[in-house]
């Protein structure tokens, strides 16, 4: 599934949880909103961020009055004092503050060292085109609160049918290679309800009718808020991949963020990490289910170590967010792609120093930030949960959990369904405060990836790996179980 978290409900820049607090600076709300063990922070918005927002409230507000996407019918006040009640439903539509959107992620990326690194190598790709017209969507792949996943292809190459499931494996077709991913078209419209109510007095009448206005104007510019987020949320995810070069980091062949019509066009990865390891449980070969586990395991290690070292903090692993990319041929291996960079963020840099050539033993490289509580509740760190500042060692701890349930094919913390509030804090209270953990004892793990895990999802931030050492010593895994084998 697609993470319905918005990177946008965040201040522009991270502060060290050190740093005294200031007006510009306030902690973030801890109000939470739960859809089936995802963290979300869609009510949550730090002072900076609404600054932004609220200060182009004047011709915002000017904008959404003069347009059809934010006006509503006037109800007319009742003739009769014997008048009925009336109610009626209107849909609202909505479309994007395109200037409101463009100023906001253009200060996003004056703030960012990757995103001012030198522009990245266009891609040649059938999807290479940015109009939507050129463009034949195909059936939903996945879908969460703010966008939306479909197969895709250029109209020169796909019948006006779309993908049918006999073309996609049919061997005269080709395979498909794109998807688009767009926001949800449930933003692009709002409800309101407006009333009339009798027996009131010509001031009552007034009265009422000017709060109901009131009420629905501001239930308007909510919805047509959380619209401009999510469309800045969108291109800003694209703007980062479009900035990263990884063999195991999705990538992406084109984006579009004009006249307001906002999408990205990506890789298709037809299988992900959770479907691939329902798969492992059947596999008869111990030896070779071995080798691919820790391939897999190492290549995300990898990915992970890429990110930190660019100062880019991923927040959200889990098994749904890893893609598999099949053979090419009998002589090829598969490989992961990491994807679903909508909770990214990148960190402020110490000093304009590249955190791939500081110290392992530099000690500010435990140096925290205030920054919203997002993720999958079963992934997450404890520090997260807790509402403390955190870092980039959250994605360390959810590669611990990830990595056993590769090795292990189990589910970690099985009795978790995140469908309730008391479901939540019982998992708090086990695993962040009483620090519970899978047992590895009966599994019989390679010692250097049992080690790993243990030293991965350590409670204690000093204490737990960096990107790095777990890169390393997943490395040295990997050249045991398959480079050796095989010479």
């Amino acid at each position: 599934m697609i993470s319905p978290v918005s990177l946008l409900a965040e201040s522009l820049a991270s502060w060290p949880a050190t740093t005294s607090s200031s007006s510009s600076t306030s902690k973030p709300s801890s109000s939470k909103h739960h859809s089936n063990g995802k963290i979300s922070a869609k009510t949550t918005m730090t002072n900076s961020l609404h600054y932004f927002f609220s200060s182009k409230s004047n011709t915002t507000t000017k904008a959404c009055h003069a347009s059809s996407s934010c006006t509503f019918p006037t109800v007319s006040k009742p003739q009769h004092a014997n008048a009925q009640q009336h109610e009626e439903v209107l849909q609202v539509p909505l479309m994007p503050t395109v200037h409101v959107i463009q100023d906001f992620v253009e200060r996003q990326v004056r703030d960012s060292v990757l995103l001012n690194s030198a522009c990245p190598t266009s891609t040649s790709t059938t999807c290479c085109s940015s109009s939507r017209s050129a463009l034949c969507i195909g059936k939903l792949l996945g879908e969460g609160t703010f966008s939306q996943v479909h197969a895709v292809r250029s109209r020169s190459s796909s019948t006006a049918g779309g993908l049918k499931k006999k073309q996609r494996h049919s061997s005269s077709s080709k395979p498909q290679t794109q998807v688009i991913k767009q926001l949800h078209p449930s933003l692009f419209s709002t409800t309101v309800t407006t009333n009339s109510h009798t027996r009131l007095s010509a001031s009552g009448s007034a009265a009422h009718d000017k709060k109901h206005t009131s009420q629905t104007h501001a239930h308007i510019q909510s919805a047509q808020m959380t619209l401009d987020h999510a469309a800045a949320d969108l291109w800003l995810e694209a703007l980062y991949l479009s900035h990263l070069r990884h063999p195991n980091i999705v990538s992406v062949t084109s984006m579009s963020h004009h006249s307001g019509d906002f999408f990205f066009c990506m890789e298709y990865l037809p299988l992900t990490l959770s479907q691939k390891m329902q798969d492992w449980k059947k596999a008869p070969c111990r030896a070779r289910l071995l080798q691919e586990q820790v391939t897999y395991a190492t290549q995300l290690a990898d990915a992970l170590q890429y990110l930190h070292s660019q100062n880019i903090i991923y927040r959200d692993l889990k098994p749904d967010n890893i893609g598999i990319v099949p053979k090419e041929d009998d002589d090829s291996t598969t490989s992961i792609k990491l994807f679903d960079f909508g909770l990214c963020r990148e960190l402020p840099r110490r000093c304009g120093v590249n955190p791939a050539e500081e110290d392992d033993d530099d000690d500010d490289k435990d140096e925290t930030f205030r920054m919203t509580q997002v993720g999958t509740l079963r992934y997450c760190a404890p520090e997260v949960l807790l509402g403390h500042a955190y870092n980039a060692k959250v994605d360390v701890y959810s590669y611990a959990v990830v990595l056993y349930e590769i090795m292990t094919l189990q589910t970690a913390f099985p009795t978790l369904s995140g469908s309730s509030q008391m479901d939540e804090q019982e998992h708090i209270q086990k695993v962040c405060r009483e620090s519970k953990r899978p047992g590895l004892s009966l599994y019989q793990l390679p010692t250097g990836v049992e080690r790993v895990i243990r030293k991965s999802w350590q409670r204690n931030l000093t204490k737990r790996w960096k990107a790095t050492q777990v890169h390393t010593a997943m490395q040295v895994e990997y050249e045991r179980v398959v480079t050796e084998p095989q010479m």
